[in-house]
């Protein structure tokens, strides 16, 4: 896990679930990556459960977790 990735994971974490998902929310992101993000981050579900409810592949998933971090590292920090 890198370093951007790690930071937005803690920095969602140390909210509550309610906030989790608004905050997550108001980046802007693609409902694909936002709804991977909130699977994973708040509904606590596995990459292989996010796959198969999403009917994607679990490297799917992952890319777009990453994507969506990113976007959210971005906006954070420019």
């Amino acid at each position: 896990m890198d370093d951007c990735t790690k930071e937005i994971r803690d920095l969602i974490n140390q909210k509550p679930p309610l906030q989790r998902v608004s905050f997550i929310q108001s980046f802007g992101l693609t409902e694909e990556e936002e709804n991977c993000i909130l699977l994973k981050e708040v509904r606590g579900n596995s990459v292989t459960q996010i796959s198969d409810k999403l009917r994607c592949s679990p490297q799917t998933v992952y890319r777009r977790r990453k994507s969506g971090f990113l976007k959210i590292y971005k906006s954070l920090h420019h």
